[in-house]
């Protein structure tokens, strides 16, 4: 028997040390998860021993060649699990990886997103179309490492990119964001979808700067989910924006 996805949700009922010693020994036994495409874990509170080893057995995998999606929604990652994962990718063991998905672990602070994204500066080739690092504790430190990402051209084949619910991101974030946007010709000549819902510091005019960014810098846009905007006159500024560019996708406020 092989398996092309895997995923599983465990709630605090759940005896998970047994499962996750079980998902260890399937991978390293190399049989069920020859074929695997996607491996997905969502926990909250996942022994970080137990990530870890989970993350160097998937690496070591046969299947790490192929894997094109790893999903751990909600993981509660720290620093040293994120580091981890950073490690693997520097080093190449996830080559097909299309879809990363850390969000919800708001254990994940700016040295977290860092090290991450040092990962994938370090890593010989990336091919991300979909990057969540929504519900992170990430600010402008971690905004300028991506944002050092963005300007090596990393993501060129990225689509999606969620930032939602990053409760600590202000306007110097997002400055910097449409900094690195705007700087590099062709940065994410891919993006489709960009998710920043629920930044409660960040104020109407920031989100401005950046919408008007995306629309000029990003040809392929469909989508641009900024929701949370709560002063009415910046909304009202923004639609009126809109207007005059002509924009014809879409943006949520």
């Amino acid at each position: 028997m092989s398996l092309e996805n895997f995923g599983c949700t465990i709630s605090d009922q759940d005896e998970h040390p047994s499962l996750v010693q079980s998902v260890l020994s399937a991978l390293r036994g190399g049989v069920a998860f020859q074929c695997l495409r996607e491996f997905g874990l969502e926990y909250r509170h996942i022994q970080i021993i137990d990530l870890d080893a989970l993350l160097d057995a998937l690496a070591d995998a046969a299947c790490a060649f192929h894997l094109e999606c790893l999903k751990l929604y909600g993981c509660q990652i720290d620093s040293q699990s994120i580091g981890k994962l950073a490690e693997h990718l520097a080093q190449d063991k996830f080559p097909a990886l299309k879809h990363l998905n850390v969000g919800m672990s708001f254990t994940i602070a700016d040295a977290g997103i860092v090290a991450l994204c040092n990962g994938l500066l370090s890593a010989p080739c990336t091919r991300l179309a979909s990057l969540d690092l929504s519900g992170t504790l990430m600010d402008h430190l971690g905004m300028a490492t991506l944002g050092d990402v963005i300007r090596a051209r990393r993501l060129t084949r990225l689509e999606t990119l969620q930032l939602t619910h990053n409760v600590n991101m202000t306007d110097k974030s997002v400055f910097i964001l449409a900094g690195a946007i705007q700087q590099t010709m062709n940065a994410l000549p891919r993006l489709r979808t960009m998710m920043m819902s629920g930044l409660r510091k960040v104020t109407g005019v920031a989100v401005g700067v950046l919408v008007t960014t995306i629309i000029h810098n990003c040809p392929q846009i469909e989508l641009v989910d900024m929701g949370g905007v709560s002063n009415r006159a910046g909304r009202d500024s923004l639609i009126q924006m809109l207007c005059t560019l002509n924009y014809k996708g879409t943006v949520r406020l």
